[in-house]
């Protein structure tokens, strides 16, 4: 279950507004993504300092789980977090198994070919993938 979390504003209003959709598919998320008011969001970035953000989640954030955050940083091109918990460990550090990777500017459809694999393969691939 792929879960997306996002924020950009609506209108005219300086506020971010937050979004959230459960249980989505592959498609839907690119919608999400092609759906985003990518010019609006980069000139009001420019002019208060603070962004809108994709957050897809798979899996439950309280358990184990894949998370693929993507800011958006000019029209067109974002930055992707990749953060993988496959084990949570004894207190939280031994024998913890997770991963945190940073991808530099992505385009667009580079980072949705990233996103895809969260709906391609499990936590544990996901987790030896990257």
């Amino acid at each position: 279950m792929v879960s997306v979390y996002y924020t950009h504003r609506v209108g005219d209003n300086p506020e971010l507004v937050e979004f959230k959709c459960e249980n989505i598919s592959c498609q839907r998320a690119y919608e999400i993504i092609d759906d985003y008011p990518w010019a609006a969001e980069i000139k009001f970035f420019e002019q208060y300092g603070e962004g809108g953000s994709f957050y897809f989640v798979l899996g439950d954030m309280t358990g184990l789980h894949a998370a693929f955050q993507f800011i958006p940083v000019d029209e067109g091109n974002g930055l992707l977090d990749v953060d993988i918990l496959l084990k949570k460990g004894f207190l939280g550090i031994f024998g913890r198994k997770s991963k945190s990777i940073h991808f530099d500017l992505l385009a667009i459809d580079e980072a949705k070919l990233k996103i895809r694999d969260m709906f391609q393969y499990s936590l544990s691939a996901l987790y030896n993938k990257y």
